[in-house]
C-alpha cells in the first residue's frame, strides 16, 4: 500500500511540475482555448512514464499497460472538455473555489483517475 501512495505522489508532482516546461517547448499547435487538450495529453503521458518507472523501482506496484494509458488519456480529455463549457464548469468552480484559476487541474485529475481505475 505504501509504494502505491509514494508512486501516486510522485506522479502528481511530476505531472504538475513537468507539464509547463514541456508545453512551452512545443510549438503552438492549437488556439489558446484548446491548449487544455495538450495538457491532457502531457499529463497522461507523464503519469504513464512515471508509473512505468515506479513499477520497476518500487516493490509491489504492477506495470501499467496500454489500456491504462488509453483510460488515462480518455478521462483527461473528457475532463479537459468540461473546461470549455461554462455551463458545466461554472457550478463546479463555485462549489470548489480552488479551481477558479486552475483549469489545468481538471485534466490532471482525469489522468490520475484513469490511471488508477484501469490499473
Amino acid at each position: 500500500m505504501l509504494p502505491r501512495i509514494v508512486l501516486l505522489l510522485l506522479q502528481i508532482a511530476a505531472a504538475w511540475f513537468l507539464a509547463d516546461p514541456i508545453k512551452s517547448a512545443l510549438p503552438a499547435l492549437l488556439g489558446r482555448q484548446y491548449d487544455i487538450f495538450i495538457y491532457a495529453l502531457l499529463y497522461a503521458a507523464i503519469i504513464m512514464i512515471v508509473g512505468f518507472a515506479g513499477s520497476l523501482v518500487l516493490k509491489g506496484v504492477r506495470v501499467p499497460g496500454v489500456g491504462t494509458f488509453i483510460a488515462s488519456l480518455v478521462l483527461a480529455c473528457i475532463l479537459a472538455a468540461i473546461t470549455l463549457f461554462t455551463q458545466v464548469s461554472g457550478p463546479i468552480q463555485e462549489a470548489l473555489p480552488f479551481l477558479r484559476g486552475n483549469a489545468k487541474l481538471y485534466p490532471l485529475v482525469g489522468a490520475l483517475v484513469g490511471y488508477l481505475l484501469k490499473r
